[in-house]
C-alpha cells in the first residue's frame, strides 16, 4: 500500500511539471511562429503538425528536471505530514521508505533511453525534411496580389491574382541574368510545381519575349505550356544526409562501430554518451533528491535548508552536464567523464541513503543522555 501510495503521487506530480513545462514551451514556439504561419499562408494542420514534432526535443529536458523536482515535492509533503516520521519510528528505513523513488527512478530511466535513442532523433529528422520542403516552396508562400515580389536579384515575379496556395492568374516574370538579353515571361495562368525534384513555374498561355539589346531586338514565342525552371534562383539548403543529431541510438552504434578515424568515432560518441547520460540525470536527479531529503531522518531541524540545498546541487548538476556534453566532441574524457558523473551520483545513492538513515540517531543521543540526568537540571527546581 505504502508504495503503491507514493508511486501514484511521484507520477501524478510528475506527469504535471513536465506537461506544464512542455506545453508552456510549446505556446511561446507557436506564437513565436504565428508570422511563419500568416506570412506563408501554410494550412493550420500543417502548422500544428510542423510544431508538434517539437514537443519529444521539449520535452526530454522538462523531463529531467520533473524527476528532481516531484520526488523533492512529494516527500517533502510526506515529511511536513508526518508521514515519514511514523514509518521511521516502527522500524522503516530510509532504503524501504526510498524504494517507490527509486522504482518510479528505473521505470523513467527505461522509458527516457526509449525517448532520447528513438522518438526525438526521430522528430527532429521528420521537424528538418518538413522544413527543408517548406523552405523549397517559400516562393510560392511569399508571392502577393498585385505586387512585383523580387525573389531573387535577378528575378522579378508579379501576379494579378493568387487562387490557393500555388495556383496564380496574371503572371509576369522578368529574367535579367543576362543583362545584355533579358527575357519577359507572361501567362494568363502559372502554378508552381516540383518536377524532378525541382521548383518549376508551369505558366500556360503566353508568350515569352526576349530582347537583345546589343541589336535593339525582341524575339517573342508564343506558348501553350512553359516551364520556368526557378531552383536556380531560390537559395536552398541542401539536405546533407541524416545528420547524428537525427540518428536513433542503434543507429549511432552502428555507425561507430563503422567509423574509421578517431575523429568520426569521437563525434558519434559525443551523441551516444549524451543519450545514456541525459536518460540517467533523471534517476540522479530522484536519487539526489532523496539523499537530501531523508538523511537525518526522522528529523526535521533543517529541512528548508536541505531541500534548497537539492536544487541547487541539480541546477548544478545540470550545468555540469550541459557543459561536458559541449566539450565531448574536443575529447574523449568529457564523455566518460559526463557518464561517471551520473553514474557514480546512482551507484552512490544507496549507501548515501543508508549513511543517512544512521546520521538520524544521533538526534537521538541527547533524548537518552536526560534519562540518565536528574530532573532538576532539566526541569529547575520548583519554587
Amino acid at each position: 500500500m505504502w508504495r503503491r501510495y507514493v508511486l501514484r503521487q511521484l507520477a501524478t506530480v510528475f506527469a504535471i511539471i513536465t506537461l506544464s513545462l512542455t506545453v508552456a514551451m510549446w505556446l511561446i514556439d507557436v506564437i513565436d511562429h504565428l508570422g511563419y504561419l500568416i506570412n506563408n499562408d501554410l494550412p493550420i494542420l500543417d502548422f500544428l503538425y510542423f510544431n508538434a514534432l517539437l514537443l519529444p526535443v521539449l520535452s526530454q529536458n522538462n523531463a529531467v528536471v520533473a524527476a528532481g523536482l516531484s520526488t523533492l515535492f512529494v516527500y517533502n509533503r510526506l515529511a511536513n505530514d508526518r508521514e515519514l516520521t511514523i514509518m521511521n519510528s516502527v522500524g522503516v528505513g530510509p532504503m524501504k521508505i526510498a524504494e517507490p523513488a527509486l522504482i518510479f527512478g528505473c521505470v523513467l530511466t527505461a522509458w527516457l533511453i526509449f525517448h532520447f535513442g528513438y522518438l526525438t532523433p526521430v522528430s527532429m529528422h521528420e521537424f528538418r525534411n518538413m522544413f527543408h520542403e517548406i523552405s523549397r516552396q517559400g516562393l510560392t508562400l511569399n508571392l502577393h496580389e498585385r505586387e512585383f515580389t523580387p525573389v531573387a536579384d535577378d528575378l522579378i515575379v508579379y501576379i494579378e491574382e493568387k487562387h490557393g496556395r500555388d495556383e496564380f492568374s496574371g503572371v509576369l516574370l522578368w529574367d535579367s541574368r543576362d543583362q545584355n538579353r533579358p527575357v519577359a515571361a507572361m501567362a494568363e495562368e502559372g502554378r508552381i510545381v516540383l518536377q524532378d525534384d525541382r521548383l518549376n513555374f508551369a505558366l500556360v498561355d503566353g508568350n515569352r519575349q526576349e530582347h537583345d539589346r546589343e541589336e535593339d531586338t525582341v524575339d517573342i514565342v508564343y506558348f501553350e505550356q512553359y516551364s520556368f525552371d526557378l531552383e536556380q534562383f531560390v537559395e536552398v539548403t541542401e539536405r546533407e544526409g541524416r545528420r547524428d543529431s537525427e540518428r536513433t541510438l542503434t543507429e549511432l552504434l552502428e555507425k561507430f562501430g563503422a567509423a574509421a578515424g578517431d575523429r568520426e568515432k569521437l563525434k558519434t560518441f559525443k551523441y551516444i554518451q549524451s543519450h545514456v547520460v541525459s536518460a540517467m540525470s533523471a534517476f540522479s536527479a530522484i536519487a539526489v533528491g532523496l539523499v537530501f531529503l531523508l538523511f537525518s531522518l526522522p528529523n526535521r531541524r533543517g529541512q528548508f535548508i536541505r531541500v534548497t540545498a537539492a536544487v541547487v546541487f541539480l541546477l548544478v548538476l545540470e550545468a555540469v552536464k550541459g557543459t561536458l556534453n559541449g566539450m565531448a566532441n574536443t575529447g574523449w574524457i568529457y564523455g566518460y567523464a559526463n557518464i561517471a558523473v551520473f553514474g557514480g551520483l546512482i551507484v552512490l545513492s544507496a549507501p548515501l541513503l543508508w549513511i543517512g538513515g544512521r546520521a538520524g540517531r544521533l538526534w537521538e543521543i541527547p533524548d537518552r543522555i536526560k534519562r540518565f540526568v536528574p530532573k532538576r537540571f532539566t526541569e529547575g527546581e520548583a519554587t
